[in-house]
């Protein structure tokens, strides 16, 4: 997933394992947020998602601000609560946030569809896989890797020399 490039340089990664239940899954089936306690974080993640999409294609970032008031208010009731009722109330806090969280999630299901869709050249209407998406990725950068396709998953791997080094290799 490219969000964790701000915390792990893609030099620094090796290899990509796409697990066989995701390999052929849709991308507008994907889970792309998580429950947070802190809305800077889920929204640093979405800003994230916005700013390389909308680079590209037009997205409407407004219909996603409601879910994000909600799942706040939510949030705030929470961390305004005193400490013996925070305890109680938050073993039913991840139920509480799923309604929002999930609206949130439909909204940026639907920007990676059709940022994908753009990218790939395809319908939005037609399927897009993990695996056409880590593919498509894949060619925009510049090293090499090599596919494995096992029972179990799909294992990427990639060399520590990009092409342009092989290339330089070559011609000495």
């Amino acid at each position: 997933e490219k969000y964790v490039y701000k915390e792990i340089p893609s030099s620094n990664i090796l290899a990509i394992i796409i697990p066989e239940n995701y390999k052929d899954i849709d991308i507008s089936k994907l889970n792309y947020i998580y429950n947070s306690l802190s809305m800077d974080v889920l929204k640093d993640r979405i800003n994230f998602y916005y700013k390389k999409m909308s680079e590209h294609i037009s997205i409407n970032y407004s219909e996603i601000v409601p879910f994000l008031n909600e799942y706040e208010l939510i949030l705030n009731k929470y961390h305004n609560l005193e400490q013996e009722e925070k305890e109680l109330f938050k073993i039913e806090l991840p139920s509480i946030l799923e309604e929002p969280k999930n609206k949130i999630n439909n909204v940026i299901q639907k920007w990676f569809k059709n940022f994908y869709a753009y990218k790939l050249s395809k319908n939005v209407n037609e399927k897009i896989t993990v695996t056409d998406v880590v593919c498509e990725e894949l060619k925009s950068t510049d090293f090499n890797y090599n596919f494995v396709n096992t029972n179990n998953e799909l294992l990427i791997f990639i060399t520590n020399n990009t092409r342009e080094e092989q290339k330089q290799k070559l011609r000495k």
